[in-house]
């Protein structure tokens, strides 16, 4: 038992030389060579005698950035297979935001919109919908906003409608 303790003391005291010759050498370890083609994203040194921890929250890539934002956009998505024609481009209603796509077989591709860091949105709704009645109040009328990566978001100025559009052509499944 005896030596297992002595065995112990002797492992820590060696770390502990380890640790500090470590942290007082003046020479930086050398780096390890690099595949041609590998990018860092970043590096980060702590000043001597600092007491913080380095940031290493890094974001690989930014938000995609929003290409447009614009008012008054007449449209109405009433039953989520509505187009609607913007500025030379056909944005396909992919989910009414706050609920499941119409077509289970859109869920992989909105999962995939979704999970993509985005521009914070000037506007947002609050995950109402009317199913093909007469539009309220606002209901009909709203802002649409672009990303760089062909996805918007329409919400009506009542915030009762808010939908998620791609301009890839969707082959929509229902008649309203």
């Amino acid at each position: 038992m005896r030596d297992h303790a002595r065995l112990g003391s002797v492992v820590l005291g060696l770390t502990f030389i380890v640790v500090v010759a470590g942290c007082t050498s003046d020479d930086p370890a050398p780096a390890a060579p690099r595949p041609i083609g590998t990018v860092v994203v970043a590096q980060t040194t702590t000043p001597r005698g600092s007491s913080l921890a380095p940031d290493t929250t890094v974001s690989a890539t930014p938000p995609v950035e929003i290409v447009g934002v614009y008012e008054a956009i007449g449209f109405y998505p009433a039953c989520g297979n509505e187009a609607l024609d913007h500025e030379g481009v056909t944005w396909y209603p992919l989910v009414h935001s706050g609920f499941d796509p119409m077509d289970p077989a859109l869920q992989d591709r909105v999962d995939e919109v979704l999970a993509v860091e985005r521009e914070d949105s000037p506007v947002s709704g609050v995950d109402g919908f009317a199913r093909v009645s007469a539009p309220g109040p606002g209901d009909d009328i709203g802002t649409l906003v672009v990303w760089a990566d062909g996805v918007a978001r329409w919400v009506s100025e009542s915030r009762d409608l808010d939908v998620w559009m791609i301009d890839d052509e969707i082959v929509y499944t229902w008649d309203c």
